[in-house]
């Protein structure tokens, strides 16, 4: 295979007009990968740094206030609340006739036992809460799943309370704290499941309901029913004062609406937001160093092909160079960005990266002279 490639280039290296446009369409190829990564890089970088800015501009206008009495004069103003979340409804599934109270929401939960397949057509039976077609399988008629007769739900509340304020939807949405509500295996609930499964056995335990022949030994087309809520607890919001809680609006056009789960002071609270938006912006950094480096790959191997003389890309020495690069080149663009909103970071990010681009000498290996011996020629007598 090392022959065949060998050959290959030494081939390509003799065709020049061949040479000629691979070269630069293997040029064009990287220099785009790395151009358009970095532009990428820099619009993230101005979204988040436009957040940041939003984070500050909240964190010098924010004001706590009473949860229990609302003040007019802090109407538009943007408020930092905190205190126990309460209901006061009715939340029914109106499917099985089960109702909650004191309850934000209640997620039906339906799964059914089914076969899957997968890459390599190898078929297994699980339990998902997500209907499998078994009309897409290769081989669906060996395999075949029931159609699920009703689906997983999640039901809210309609007004969900924090003193005397109202918790806004999009905040409500958040609410994700899931604990088990189990049934409590009545009557009523029991009849309801016949209802719709006249020729099932019906089982209940565990505070939950098996729909099927044996729990322990389940068939294709099986279901668990099981029902979580999310419960009342204490909560901390900052957001803007209106006839209801909604999102505030900073002088560079930003938007504010914060929750968190428990109290928390509004200095942590905007603390949390600034650690969520550096760790939320580690991954796409890390995704722009691995573009960025395998642009300047492909750009360093098309050199190579077109010119043996210059440094091996496959070396270790080659690798090496390229994410030297490709990483003062992400924290350069970073720097660039922040710069104007804390110059303090920019500068050290800046510095980091001509630290960073001063390890290229160590990439660099001399060439050593070979000096040239002179036989000297016998003389004729």
């Amino acid at each position: 295979m090392a022959k065949i490639t060998t050959n290959f280039f030494q081939r390509l290296q003799q065709s020049r007009m061949v040479a000629l446009l691979l070269t630069i369409m293997g040029l064009f190829f990287g220099l785009w990968f790395c151009i358009s990564t970095i532009t990428n890089l820099a619009l993230y970088e101005q979204d988040a740094t436009r957040h940041a800015k939003t984070l500050t501009d909240g964190k010098n206008n924010v004001t706590s206030v009473d949860v229990d009495q609302i003040d007019v004069n802090n109407d538009n103003k943007l408020i930092h609340i905190v205190g126990e979340t309460t209901v006061d409804e009715i939340i029914v599934d109106k499917l099985f006739k089960i109702e909650v109270v004191n309850v934000i929401k209640l997620h039906r939960i339906v799964q059914m036992y089914q076969w899957q397949e997968d890459d390599d057509s190898n078929y297994k039976k699980v339990w998902s809460k997500q209907f499998i077609n078994s009309k897409k399988f290769a081989n669906p008629n060996q395999h075949k799943n029931p159609n699920l007769p009703f689906t997983s739900k999640v039901m809210t509340a309609k007004q969900v309370i924090l003193g005397d304020f109202i918790v806004p939807n999009l905040l409500v949405k958040k609410m994700d704290h899931y604990q088990e509500l189990p049934m409590q295996g009545l009557w009523q609930e029991q009849e309801n499941l016949r209802k719709l499964f006249p020729n099932k056995k019906i089982h209940f335990t565990a505070g939950s309901y098996y729909i099927g022949r044996d729990f322990k030994q389940p068939k294709i087309g099986d279901l668990k029913l099981s029902f979580m809520a999310v419960l009342p607890e204490n909560i901390s919001i900052i957001a803007k004062q209106g006839s209801q809680l909604g999102p505030y609006i900073t002088a560079n056009g930003g938007s504010i609406e914060l929750f968190e789960y428990g109290i928390f002071t509004k200095e942590r609270m905007f603390r949390n937001a600034r650690t969520s938006l550096f760790t939320t912006g580690i991954q796409p950094r890390l995704e722009s160093i691995l573009l960025i480096f395998i642009g300047i790959y492909i750009i360093f191997h098309i050199l190579w092909v077109a010119s043996p003389s210059l440094l091996n890309p496959n070396d270790f020495r080659g690798w090496l160079l390229a994410l030297i690069i490709s990483v003062s080149l992400t924290l350069s663009v970073i720097s660039f960005s922040w710069h104007e909103y804390n110059s303090t970071i920019g500068k050290v990010l800046f510095t980091l990266a001509v630290i960073i681009l001063y390890l290229l000498k160590f990439t660099y290996k001399p060439q050593k002279l070979v000096s040239e011996t002179i036989v000297p020629q016998k003389s004729e007598n």
